[in-house]
């Protein structure tokens, strides 16, 4: 009788898990680890999430920032797929429409423009966006896994024709979650 007891809180608990899965089906979880570039320190985590949300796909960006220098840095999702070379094989902002450099949304603006992210005394910044018009796959109009994130040295000026915001101090390439 005893192992059947067992059995049963097994499957009973197993069921628990399956039907609490199920309600986020549709979610699509990746991040990144940002290791520092060119003999710096910084260094960060993002934590992206791809869901449904008032009828489209949206993907929340989390970012978080330690040993970064103080002040504020550009921060861009980049076409290459390594962070090889001090991040120049990152190569340039993902544009996948061809737009002019911007502020992320506020026509025009690359899709890989984010924004930029304040570090405190202590080297810490954080930055959370909601953007349209990116997924969690390899789609080369949308996907943006596998592509390397770069924070900057200087702040993003949003001028042409790439705001300025000065040598790669960070990179991280963007995964899957569990895969």
């Amino acid at each position: 009788m005893h192992s059947s007891s067992a059995l049963f809180r097994f499957l009973a608990s197993s069921l628990l898990l399956l039907s609490a899965c199920g309600s986020d089906s549709d979610e699509v979880r990746a991040s990144a680890l940002m290791a520092p570039l060119n003999g710096g320190m910084a260094m960060g985590n993002l934590q992206f999430l791809e869901a449904e949300h008032d009828g489209s796909r949206h993907v929340q960006l989390d970012i978080t920032l330690s040993q970064c220098p103080e002040g504020i840095h550009g921060f861009h999702i980049h076409e290459g797929t390594s962070c090889g070379n001090n991040g120049d094989d990152a190569l340039g902002h993902w544009n996948p429409t061809g737009e002019a450099h911007g502020r992320y949304g506020q026509t025009p603006f690359h899709q890989g423009d984010i924004g930029n992210v304040t570090c405190n005394a202590q080297g810490q910044g954080t930055l959370s966006i909601e953007a349209e018009g990116w997924t969690l796959d390899n789609d080369p109009n949308t996907g943006i896994l596998g592509r390397a994130a770069i924070l900057h040295a200087n702040e993003d000026t949003y001028v042409q024709p790439t705001g300025n915001a000065g040598g790669r101090i960070a990179c991280g390439l963007i995964t899957l979650d569990g895969a």
